[in-house]
């Protein structure tokens, strides 16, 4: 076991718990009262998604505080800006609905930036990811079973709104209709779009790196084991 890393963005691993929470209040939210922060139609899938993820994703951001990791030594402080303005803006609407909620269209309500918070978020956290790969020339160390899991999920998310739409006899896309969840929407199509830039990087631009990082693996772990049986001979002796 490695206990490293090194291939996996410390900005993304920052970003992932703090988008995952307020994607959790969101669906929380709307599965209470959809109506109050137009969250559209909130399936019982999404929160389990959301909740699963929230603790996944936070106990990879501790990792990166545990492991090595490798040339990224200090944390990138425009990403820390980046999610205090996204603190403050939530913290703003939440103000503002709770001293005047009459003066708030629940277009913009505290719940709905929260869902906005977090396609933001999405956005943004994969491309410190995309970047590290093309920096090292490599997606070592950034899991591809991941990345192939999270284009699934997306891939489906996606579907089942459109299957969901064509069920009820209504367009797929309509922003006005109180039922069409705009945030997962979002989430979709951000992560089938970056999920296909890292699938590129892994199997196109760097394959010859983890390629040869596999052979290496196998190598190494037939010498271990031929010390291995020697050291069982040699006990046995």
């Amino acid at each position: 076991m490695s206990k490293s890393v090194a291939g996996f963005s410390v900005e993304f691993a920052m970003l992932n718990p703090a988008g995952f929470y307020l994607y959790t209040l969101y669906n929380l939210q709307g599965t209470v009262d959809p109506m109050i922060g137009k969250t559209g139609k909130i399936e019982v899938n999404d929160i389990f998604f959301a909740l699963h993820a929230f603790a996944l994703s936070s106990l990879q951001f501790t990792q990166i505080f545990l492991y090595d990791r490798g040339k990224q030594k200090g944390i990138n402080y425009w990403i820390v800006a980046f999610l205090v303005v996204i603190a403050l803006l939530v913290n703003i609407f939440f103000t503002v609905e709770a001293i005047k909620p009459e003066d708030i269209n629940q277009q913009w309500g505290t719940i709905r930036m929260c869902g906005y918070s977090k396609a933001a978020i999405t956005f943004v956290k994969y491309m410190p990811q995309v970047y590290l790969n093309w920096k090292r020339k490599s997606t070592v160390g950034w899991s591809l079973e991941n990345v192939l899991l999270d284009f699934t999920g997306g891939s489906f998310s996606l579907a089942q709104q459109i299957i969901g739409s064509v069920a009820l006899g209504k367009p797929f896309f309509d922003p006005t209709d109180q039922g069409f969840n705009i945030v997962k929407f979002l989430l979709s199509i951000f992560a089938i779009m970056f999920d296909l830039i890292f699938m590129f990087q892994h199997y196109v631009l760097y394959r010859d790196k983890w390629a040869n990082k596999g052979k290496m693996d196998d190598r190494m772990g037939k010498l271990n084991g031929h010390k291995g049986g020697d050291a069982k001979y040699k006990d046995s002796q």
